[in-house]
Order: structure tokens, then sequence, then C-alpha cells
């Protein structure tokens, strides 16, 4: 029993329960009403978000440029004169040009041009020092040739001779980018 020191009134046990159960209710529902209107709040934008749609932008097309590394023991204007596969003596003028094969990318890019040499029949290619950058503007069409040179033109396109005095498989590998 609980007595209260100035005698003013009485508390008993009971009371001081109840006191602290209704205390802890309140408390309770609080929360539970804390609870329920931010479930609300959640459901409204939720469903709020959901009346409003969904939309999507066109299609975007990456293009890209497709095409082929073709040799010339000349250096020929005569398009029949270039081939995928080259057999040449040590010390042999040869040439590479990239021909386009089908439609796609066009504006400006840049062709690194690199000499490559075949590891002891391996198919495994390595770097072998000599490069050649060219930039140019691609139109976007089957058919276009540039060549091994700063601009792409063929009178100044680079012969490979000088690099390749070793016997051995070599070829050209072409990367482009777009600046």
């Amino acid at each position: 029993m609980i007595n209260n020191v100035s005698g003013a009134g009485k508390c008993d046990g009971k009371s001081a329960v109840r006191k602290s159960m209704t205390n802890q209710q309140a408390h309770h529902a609080f929360i539970a009403i804390a609870i329920v209107i931010a479930a609300a709040v959640i459901a409204s934008v939720l469903v709020y978000a959901y009346i409003l749609s969904t939309f999507y932008g066109g299609n975007v097309e990456v293009s890209s440029v497709h095409g082929t590394v073709l040799y010339c023991t000349s250096n020929s204007t005569t398009p029949s004169d270039w081939t995928s596969n080259l057999s040449i003596v040590s010390g042999s003028a040869w040439y590479a040009e990239f021909q386009t094969t089908s439609s796609g990318y066009s504006g400006a890019v840049t062709l690194t041009w690199t000499l490559q040499m075949e590891n002891d029949g391996t198919e495994t290619w390595t770097d072998q020092g000599a490069t050649q950058s060219t930039s140019v503007n691609m139109t976007g069409s089957t058919g276009q040739t540039v060549y091994a040179s700063p601009l792409g033109s063929q009178t100044s396109n680079k012969n490979w001779n000088a690099s390749t005095t070793t016997g051995g498989n070599y070829r050209i590998k072409v990367v482009v980018t777009s600046p």
C-alpha cells in the first residue's frame, strides 16, 4: 500500500497500476495511429504514382562502323587490286586500306592502325610498334575507303615494308574511335 506523506489523499496499488497502464495504452495507441498515418501516406503516394502513368522515349540507335582491312603491293587506285590476304617477299612494298562493309556511323572518327605479328603460328598476335593515326569523317555509307595516312588519303598511304623485314605473318589492326 502506498501512502501519501501529507495525508491529503490515499493512493491504493490498483489505481497506480491502472494509471500506469493507461499511460502505456496511450503510448501504444499513439504509435499505432502514427503507423496507420504513415501507411496511408505511402499508399496514397503509390496510388498517385500509379495514376500518373509511365512514359517511354523513342528508340536510341547506336551506330557503329563495320568494315574490313585490305592490302595491296602497289597502292593501286583499282579496287580489285586490293585483297584481304597478301603474300610478299621481305622488303616488298605493301599498303593497307579500311573499307566499310555496311552503312552505319557517320561523323568524325580516328582510325588507329597498328602493325601486328603472329606469334609462331599460335593465332595470337602482338603489336609491333608501327602505327598510323588517321582523322576522317565517316559518311555512314557502304564502300567508303580510308587509307593509312594522316587524313585518310591514298596519296600519302603508309608503306608498311620497313616494319616487316623479319619473316612471319603480319596484319594491320584498325581501331575506330569517335573523338
